[in-house]
């Protein structure tokens, strides 16, 4: 592929991430279900985090093809060496994580990573830009560009470094990496998720709320059962 038209395609894909970014951070607010977008509200969610991600990469590539146009090879040489590092890294393997592993957790159970609280906010066009589109995208990428892949050894450190810098993010929150309700049990009790510290949190709120209603029945009954008493008096005196 010609440079110009690589860099033409760059362009076009980095203005179509920079307008989803945009439409997902403009939706109306009002209609959001705020157990959703707690606790540092929708950058702690993976697949926001890789569209911005993405948006990046593409405007690394076409900043690097436009240096191989106006013949800034070496400054081309320093960007083109970063891109392919970010590629290989990042870019390729979230996108293709987010993708398989939601349509699949979706498939299982859509409540654990995308509720249908959501379908009335998010519309379905932007769930698959953020879900599907980015597969192809970055498959469409390989196919387009030649990219030089650095060591699997660098590699795989590199993604494990980038792992580890989002863990404390996730266990903060308490969520997965999609958009997920609220496991927190003073605001959405019995929310299934993907924490386990979250989930046992849950489950002991459900037991206490159960023992609290065993305990107000037993009283309510032992009310009834005296003023029935009372009331048998009564009618026995008279």
């Amino acid at each position: 592929m010609e440079i110009s038209t690589l860099a033409a395609y760059h362009c076009l894909v980095l203005a179509w991430y920079f307008f989803v970014l945009y439409s997902l951070t403009h939706l109306r607010t009002e209609e959001r279900p705020s157990e959703v977008f707690l606790y540092g509200g929708q950058w702690k969610y993976l697949t926001v985090l890789n569209l911005f991600l993405q948006a990046v990469f593409y405007g690394v590539s076409f900043l690097a093809d436009v240096l191989r146009l106006i013949k800034e090879l070496r400054c081309a040489k320093c960007v083109i060496s970063s891109r392919d590092l970010l590629f290989s890294v990042l870019a390729f393997p979230v996108s293709t994580f987010v993708s398989i592993s939601f349509w699949i957790l979706y498939t299982y159970n859509r409540e654990l990573v995308y509720p249908k609280s959501l379908d009335g906010v998010i519309p379905s066009w932007l769930n698959h830009t953020m879900h599907t589109a980015v597969l192809p995208l970055a498959l469409l990428e390989i196919l387009a560009t030649p990219h030089r892949y650095p060591a699997k050894k660098k590699g795989l450190f590199l993604l494990g470094c980038a792992s580890f810098l989002y863990f404390p993010l996730r266990q903060q929150s308490g969520r997965a990496g999609f958009f997920q309700l609220s496991t927190n049990p003073e605001d959405a009790p019995g929310i299934p998720c993907s924490s386990t510290a979250s989930l046992k949190k849950t489950l002991h709120y459900q037991k206490n709320q159960l023992s609290k209603s065993r305990r107000q029945g037993s009283r309510k009954g032992a009310e009834l059962s005296l003023i029935f008493r009372r009331g048998t008096r009564l009618d026995l005196e008279t």
